[in-house]
């Protein structure tokens, strides 16, 4: 609710016309964080009013910390540690973001989407498959804070956008990936990777 929202963004130090982008994963090297931090504060060095939010713990959290230190970024960049309080997050950001330099299929995208939050990502694996390019995300490329921090810069100073983008995520996010098709869709990977013939009795 708006009142939830408006209390976390209090609690994080977020002002009214500041974007609030939200990074969920565990700190690991394959998620990348260095270049989420790096690509908000190419954002920030633009003009945009931007903050960034880690959610997640790990091995990397020493080098990201010098990160953030390295570029001065401890005013718009905070490390949550972990947190069981995801979708309360979620509902206070206004961007997600994911810089992944491998993916499957990520699920984090597909909560984006259903929380109606427009998506920045790397372009990897089965993320050009969830994100639809200009219509629920944008998308930059692999180790690359100035497309990425681009696609930043870009949401952050359009409110309109992100709504709209916000608005094709939830519909997309229900319409192609509500539970119970997923569950048909890993059911047809799984029989394929088995060798076996589709399921016919699978849901359409």
């Amino acid at each position: 609710a708006r009142d939830e929202r408006d209390a976390v963004r209090r609690e994080c130090g977020v002002e009214p016309d500041e974007a609030l982008v939200l990074h969920v994963a565990r700190l690991d090297g394959l998620k990348d964080h260095a270049t989420s931090i790096r690509a908000v504060a190419r954002a920030v060095n633009q003009g945009a009013r931007i903050k960034l939010q880690l959610a997640g713990e790990g091995p990397q959290r020493p080098q990201l910390e010098a990160v953030v230190s390295e570029l001065g970024a401890d005013a718009y960049v905070q490390l949550l540690g972990l947190r069981k309080d995801v979708p309360r997050l979620l509902a206070a950001a206004d961007i997600v973001i994911l810089t992944s330099l491998t993916e499957g299929i990520p699920l984090v995208l597909i909560e984006a989407m259903a929380a109606s939050k427009p998506c920045v990502a790397t372009r990897v694996g089965g993320t050009p498959e969830v994100i639809q390019e200009g219509t629920t995300g944008l998308l930059g490329e692999v180790g690359d804070p100035k497309s990425l921090g681009e696609c930043l810069a870009t949401l952050a100073s359009d409110p309109t956008m992100r709504q709209a983008m916000g608005k094709a995520g939830r519909s997309r996010a229900h319409n192609i990936f509500d539970e119970r098709q997923m569950l048909v869709a890993y059911n047809q990977i799984y029989r394929q990777m088995m060798g076996m013939p589709e399921d016919s009795t699978s849901a359409p």
